[in-house]
């Protein structure tokens, strides 16, 4: 399918970056089934690669939108942060999350 060459792809590109010292990110939502298939897991598991989740509502934006980072070369640990308000949906974007 298109979905897996474009993976295909950008995994090729991510490990060439890797191996060159160029640094990056890959970013989905975080319930994306990108992160289940095999070849972003096995990138995911090689050195100086960083796999974080974050909400955006974290960082004062009024939705949620769960997201996965995966970094190379960066480490992205310091920015996961995830939503402790417990409202979801609607309701969520009315409630800012603390």
């Amino acid at each position: 399918t298109m979905g897996n060459k474009c993976v295909k792809s950008t995994i090729s590109l991510a490990s060439a970056a890797l191996h060159y010292h160029v640094a990056g990110t890959i970013e989905n939502p975080a319930t994306s089934r990108l992160f289940l298939l095999d070849s972003v897991s096995q990138f995911r598991q090689r050195n100086k690669v960083y796999s974080i989740t974050f909400d955006f509502c974290a960082y004062g934006k009024p939705w949620r939108k769960r997201t996965r980072l995966l970094a190379w070369l960066l480490d992205v640990r310091p920015l996961q942060r995830r939503c402790i308000s417990r409202f979801g949906g609607q309701l969520h974007q009315l409630r800012r999350c603390p």
